[in-house]
């Protein structure tokens, strides 16, 4: 037996959002610190809240980023610059 089936239709239209603007300081997100081990070495991490983050906050490792069904790493010689669509675009810091 065999069953095919074929549905025609508007594709529903997806809009999007922007994060209000922000400068490069996260400051304002930042909720509290917390002590994590990197490379064998305990070192104090402050903990931001995702919600409170603007386009253009830039987070540099260690940094901790928290939401209620994820968490981000921020590493150690990388920073997290948040984009007006809300991801958080993770790079090496220049050497």
């Amino acid at each position: 037996m065999n069953l095919r089936a074929i549905v025609q239709g508007k594709p529903p239209r997806v809009e999007t959002s922007e994060l209000g603007k922000g400068g490069a300081d996260p400051s304002a997100a930042r909720v509290s610190e917390t002590p994590i081990w990197v490379r064998k070495e305990k070192v104090k991490a402050p903990v931001y809240a995702r919600a409170k983050l603007l386009a253009g906050n830039k987070i540099a490792g260690p940094a901790i980023v928290t939401e209620m069904d994820s968490t981000t790493l921020i590493l150690p010689d990388y920073v997290g610059e948040v984009h007006a669509s809300g991801n958080i675009l993770i790079r090496p810091t220049a050497r």
